[in-house]
């Protein structure tokens, strides 16, 4: 028996159909199409929550982290709907500078939500597209309304001309007509009264007190790493969810560099029925997860190496939450004590 971690917490929100979490790709051309002619113009913008960078940030650094983290949490922590980060137009200058996602120097648009869980306090919920307009090619950062604002970064480094890093911690930001500013007592008050008039048709608690269990056996000639874990999840969003599959990324790592990663994924063996949660209800029983894609004569190396470690060196990523609807919910992983 291996003891990861004695307690953890999950909460996760999605908003569909009403509150239309993913738009529509063409729903999202013609809106930033008009913000863009608007800026052309020189029109104010009319919404707060809205943005227009000139370059993807560099996420590969310090400071692009930095001012990535302050953006997105800002239009996270704004009162209103949804909100947009247009990266590609300069609306300064009325140009266009070409980008993708690929520019922000990560290989993988989950790694953005890697981000928020190692900085922030609490995960929301973001997609990222990439867009022509009149040949131009522009990324769009989607951030919809969070139940679950103020997101405070733990530590924010800002940097001077020599590069020298000045940590601020607990910082919350907010969005207004001249850009992001510290959050006041008025602004974060105003967070917690938006919250409440966001009413998410699906929210999943999940709590466990817990030993992880894994162990390595051979089924059908293959070798099948299982862990289990015997979650509590509670359904308190206005409906019932049917859960076919849950998946999340285990990562051992020192500072800000991974060293060995593993994916697990809800084991089709147990979990052969979805799980089915009505609204107000609970469930309470065994989930056994395996190896994403595992097929092997021994247990792969990393998988010791990961299980074994001490939990101030793992990281969890997000859990994905598989829905019969077609929907996935991210969940997001809070330790209690030292951890993310």
């Amino acid at each position: 028996m291996i003891p990861l971690f004695n307690h953890f917490y999950v909460s996760s929100t999605t908003f569909i159909e009403i509150n239309q979490l993913l738009m529509e790709e063409s729903t999202i051309i013609n809106m930033v199409k008009s913000y863009i002619s608007q800026s052309m113009q020189n029109l104010d913008k009319e919404n707060n929550k809205f943005d227009f960078k000139r370059q993807w940030y560099d996420l590969k650094s310090p400071n692009g982290i930095s001012e990535f983290l302050k953006d997105t949490t800002a239009i996270a922590n704004t009162f209103g709907l949804h909100g947009y980060i247009v990266i590609g137009f300069d609306d300064k200058a009325k140009e266009y500078f070409n980008s993708k996602f690929s520019n922000s120097g990560l290989k993988d648009k989950i790694l953005l939500a890697d981000l928020i869980i190692k900085h922030v306090d609490r995960l929301f919920t973001m997609d990222e597209l990439d867009i022509t307009i009149d040949g131009h090619s522009l990324s769009v950062i989607h951030i919809p309304p969070s139940i679950d604002k103020p997101h405070v970064i733990r530590s924010y480094k800002t940097f001077d001309k020599q590069e020298k890093e000045k940590i601020e911690v607990q910082r919350i930001f907010v969005r207004n007509a001249s850009g992001t500013k510290i959050a006041s007592k008025y602004d974060i008050d105003l967070m917690y009264y938006d919250r409440k008039n966001i009413i998410p048709e699906f929210k999943l608690l999940i709590s466990c007190n817990l030993k992880i269990q894994y162990c390595f056996q051979f089924i059908n000639n293959n070798g099948i790493l299982s862990l289990n874990m015997r979650p509590t999840i509670e359904n308190i969003g206005s409906r019932p969810v049917a859960i076919s599959k849950m998946k999340f990324k285990i990562a051992r790592h020192h500072g800000d560099e991974e060293y060995e990663k593993i994916c697990l994924v809800s084991n089709e063996l147990w979990l052969t029925n979805e799980i089915i949660i009505p609204s107000g209800d609970i469930f309470n029983g065994m989930i056994t997860f395996s190896l994403e894609g595992n097929s092997f004569l021994t247990a792969p190396p990393e998988v010791d190496n990961i299980l074994n470690s001490s939990r101030e060196n793992l990281l969890f990523s997000p859990i994905e939450i598989y829905i019969s609807n077609g929907e996935m919910i991210t969940t997001e992983l809070l330790k209690l004590g030292r951890g993310y």
